[in-house]
Parts: structure tokens; C-alpha cells; sequence
């Protein structure tokens, strides 16, 4: 998502500010992987990192959404939102991220033993939105335009 924005966001303060967060995104990502590969940690704390490095980044990506829509409804009229491929995907993945952000973020290792149920109906929402995501994705490529119009 971080070329599709570049690509979709024309405001210079925000490519900066995605620059920072690809950075310090990739920096958490290689820590995680040296922790994961060189130093013996317990696997609930794995899955506590990943969780917190998911969240962080779904988190910016709501806020790269919410600029997309800012500059689209400041910008010149487009004349029909069905027919533009980046709003079906910056759609579709806004409600992904803000709905299933709260679910990562809370999620413990005494929710998933103890909430069984809820944990896995909590993660089959997790699934059927991350379908709609590919799904808008889909259309956003029956649009028959480039992505970032």
C-alpha cells in the first residue's frame, strides 16, 4: 500500500510523513525478525509483537485513507466515485483497518484461552473483511483505469 499512496497522495507532508513510518516500520519488522531467529523469546510474546506491529501499521494506514479523502473531497469533482479504482480500494480498506484495528490491539493470550468463541468469530470478521479488501481490490481492476486515478 505504501506505492499506491505515493502514487494516490499528491501532498508532499504526507509522503514525508509515510517515509518515516516505512522506515520505522521495516526497522520494527527486522528487529521482530532478529528477535524471532536469534533470540529464544516465548511464543505469546511473538504473537504480542506481531500484534502491536500490525496495529501500528493499521493504524497509519486509516490516517493515509482519511488524507486520501481529504484531498479528494478538496480537489476538482470527479464525476462518478463508482468508476474510480482507488476509491474502491482506499474504501474498502479504511473500513478494514478501522474495524479490525481494536481487535489486534486487544487481543491477549488470556482472551484467546478464555473467550474461545469470541476470539474465532472475532477472526472470521477478521477474514470476511480482509475478502471484501480483495474484492474491492477486483473492482477497483474491472475499473479499467490505472489504480491511482
Amino acid at each position: 500500500f505504501y506505492n499506491f499512496f505515493k502514487e494516490t497522495i499528491s501532498s508532499s507532508i504526507v509522503k514525508k510523513v509515510m517515509f518515516c513510518f516505512y522506515i520505522l516500520i521495516s526497522d520494527a519488522f527486522i528487529i521482530f525478525l532478529y528477535l524471532l531467529f536469534f533470540v529464544k523469546i516465548v511464543e505469546t510474546i511473538i504473537y504480542k509483537i506481531s500484534d502491536y506491529i500490525i496495529s501500528f501499521e493499521l493504524l497509519f494506514l486509516s490516517i493515509l485513507c482519511i488524507a486520501y479523502y481529504f484531498e479528494l473531497f478538496r480537489g476538482k469533482a470527479v464525476n462518478n466515485l463508482k468508476q474510480s479504482p482507488s476509491f474502491w480500494i482506499v474504501t474498502a480498506l479504511f473500513f478494514y483497518a478501522v474495524i479490525i484495528t481494536p481487535f489486534f490491539m486487544l487481543v491477549t493470550d488470556e482472551f484467546m484461552k478464555n473467550q474461545r468463541d469470541i476470539y474465532n468469530a472475532l477472526f472470521a470478521v477478521h477474514y470476511i473483511l480482509f475478502s471484501f479488501l480483495f474484492l474491492a481490490i477486483i473492482k477497483a481492476f474491472l475499473c479499467r483505469k490505472p489504480l491511482t486515478t
